[in-house]
C-alpha cells in the first residue's frame, strides 16, 4: 500500500494516513538573492501535520485500485494507519523519498528527506541600457543617474480641432432649439410651418 499512497502523493500533492497524520508538497516559488545574484528555481517542500481526514476522492481513488467500496477503503486505510503507527512507536520509519517518522518524548516527529533539485540557481545581473538616463531616489528627491535633478515637463496635448469644432456646432444648435422652443412657450406648433393659407371658397353645387 505505500507504493499507492507515494503515488497518490506526488501526483495529488496530499494524502491523509489514518492514525498518522496528513503529508503534503507545497510548491514554493523562485527566490532572488540579491546579495549572492542568484535566482533560485521555484521548488516543492513536504510538510506533515497530524490533524487531516480521508477526501472522498483519496477513497474513490484507493477503492479503483483496490477494487474496495468506500467502506471497505476507509478500513483497509485505517488499519494501515495503525500498523505503521504502531511500527514507528518501536523504531523510526523511513518513507524512501518522502521523509522519516520517529516517535521522540511521546510525540510524533517527521524529518522530511532532502528533495534532488533538478533546477539549478541561474545568476543574474542588473542590466542598465546606456546613454540612458535612470531615475533614483535621494532621501525626498528624484534625481537622475548623472546626478541631476530631474525635472518633469507636462506633455504637449494634442487638440483635435475637428472634432472641437462639431462638438460646438452641435452644442449651440441645441442651445438655439431651446431659445426658439422658449419663445414660442414650448408650443408643439413652434417649429412647424408658419405662413398662413387663405382656403379658397367653395364651389357651387347647383347652377341658377
Amino acid at each position: 500500500m505505500l507504493p499507492q499512497l507515494t503515488k497518490y502523493l506526488l501526483q495529488f500533492h496530499q494524502v491523509h494516513i489514518p492514525s498518522i497524520g496528513t503529508v503534503r508538497l507545497v510548491q514554493q516559488p523562485a527566490i532572488l538573492d540579491v546579495a549572492a545574484k542568484q535566482l533560485h528555481p521555484p521548488h516543492f517542500t513536504i510538510r506533515f501535520s497530524e490533524d487531516g481526514w480521508l477526501t472522498k476522492h483519496q477513497l474513490w481513488y484507493f477503492g479503483s485500485q483496490l477494487h474496495f467500496d468506500e467502506e471497505a477503503t476507509r478500513s483497509s486505510l485505517e488499519d494501515i494507519g495503525e500498523q505503521l503507527k504502531n511500527a514507528i512507536s518501536h523504531q523510526p520509519f523511513i518513507w524512501n523519498g518522502i521523509g522519516t517518522f520517529q516517535v521522540r518524548n511521546e510525540k510524533l516527529q517527521f524529518e522530511p528527506q532532502q528533495q534532488i533539485a533538478f533546477l539549478q540557481p541561474i545568476a543574474v545581473e542588473r542590466v542598465l541600457r546606456e546613454r540612458v538616463q535612470h531615475s533614483v531616489l535621494v532621501g525626498d528627491q528624484v534625481v537622475l543617474s548623472n546626478g541631476e535633478t530631474e525635472v518633469i515637463e507636462a506633455e504637449e496635448r494634442q487638440w483635435n480641432w475637428g472634432r472641437i469644432a462639431g462638438w460646438a456646432i452641435v452644442i449651440l444648435s441645441l442651445f438655439f432649439i431651446l431659445f426658439f422652443l422658449y419663445q414660442h412657450q414650448f408650443s408643439p406648433t413652434a417649429s412647424g410651418y408658419r405662413e398662413k393659407i387663405t382656403a379658397a371658397p367653395s364651389p357651387s353645387t347647383y347652377a341658377q
